[in-house]
């Protein structure tokens, strides 16, 4: 990640604001300038089973644990 991307990270970008060390004005330009990205994900399905995972008792016997915890 190029360092200047930095000041931009949603989770920084208000206290950046904030202390002056951005404007909103390049905030604005560096929103425009990135790609949209919204036709480029995947959606997966956490409540799917895997085959493999009906396959293998041990790994449904963990899974299980995991879940109690």
């Amino acid at each position: 990640m190029d360092p200047r991307e930095w000041l931009f990270d949603k989770r920084v970008i208000r206290r950046n604001l904030e202390k002056g060390v951005l404007n909103l004005k390049s905030y604005k330009e560096y929103m425009k300038s990135t790609p949209d990205l919204v036709n480029e994900y995947e959606v997966i399905d956490l409540d799917a089973k895997d085959d493999e995972e009906e396959d293998d008792p041990e790994a449904v016997e963990a899974a299980e644990e995991i879940v109690e915890e």
